[in-house]
């Protein structure tokens, strides 16, 4: 897959689910009900967690298409493949003697030369064999894609986590499980216009950073054991430009 093809692929994926999300949004607007509330935080959920889910993916599959040796790679892609080396080892083994620890070696430096690969059915709905959200995308489990893929977990998101946590992931399996929020017990999030507007706008500036990240990552080559110095200092450019938004949003909306 050629660059071009991979950020047309990214935007694609993200802008219709931007119309769909600013669709809703105006009917929440028109409709200020909350029901639609309810629903509009939902579908705000499910493009956060889709979008997360399906660029990571076609990020492996970028990256797999590119032929490359595990060797060139950074570490995060061996231990990728690695992971279900030592997974067959150990189904194979009662236990590690000698022997066995011998050939799992080999197989490792083996590794080294093999080109890294996924399955072309990785981007399948069913297929979480690489990228499993657990049908509940919370910071920590994103924070375990970044890991996977090797992109750099932004600072200013682990601050930011309890409040990812309480306003979307937690209202939304609320909601989703049919159960009725206590809106009494909940810090700074009353399902108004005003609160939704803010989650609306923290999510999408997450989504816009990891876009961003992946495709600047793909164009100059972060994903090389090489790039690593080069890789050390876009993250910082790009975290300080992610905390200059969030502070711009929560400056918004605390006057």
């Amino acid at each position: 897959m050629k660059i071009e093809k991979f950020e047309e692929t990214l935007q694609k994926d993200l802008a219709w689910r931007k119309k769909e999300v600013s669709d809703l949004w105006l009917l929440c607007q028109e409709k200020n009900i909350e029901v639609i509330l309810k629903s509009f935080l939902l579908i705000l959920y499910a493009h956060w967690e889709g979008f997360i889910k399906q660029s990571s993916k076609s990020y492996l599959i970028f990256i797999s298409e590119n032929k490359l040796k595990h060797k060139e790679l950074a570490l995060n892609f061996k231990a990728i493949t690695l992971k279900g080396v030592i997974n067959n080892c150990i189904k194979d083994n009662d236990s590690l003697s000698l022997v066995n620890e011998v050939q799992l070696l080999n197989k490792i430096m083996a590794k080294e030369e093999a080109k890294f690969s996924v399955p072309n059915n990785i981007l399948n709905e069913k297929n979480k064999s690489f990228i499993n959200t657990q049908s509940n995308l919370t910071p920590k489990i994103f924070r375990g894609f970044c890991d996977t893929l090797g992109i750099e977990y932004k600072d200013c998101l682990k601050i930011r986590e309890h409040y990812l946590n309480e306003q979307l992931i937690n209202n939304r399996n609320a909601i989703g499980h049919g159960s009725q929020l206590d809106l009494s017990s909940i810090n700074d999030f009353d399902l108004t216009l005003e609160s939704l507007a803010r989650l609306k706008e923290i999510i999408f500036a997450i989504i816009d950073s990891f876009k961003d990240d992946l495709l600047e990552y793909a164009t100059e080559q972060y994903y090389l054991a090489e790039k690593v110095e080069n890789k050390r200092a876009y993250d910082e450019q790009a975290s300080k430009k992610l905390e200059k938004t969030f502070k711009d949003i929560e400056d918004r909306y605390s006057l």
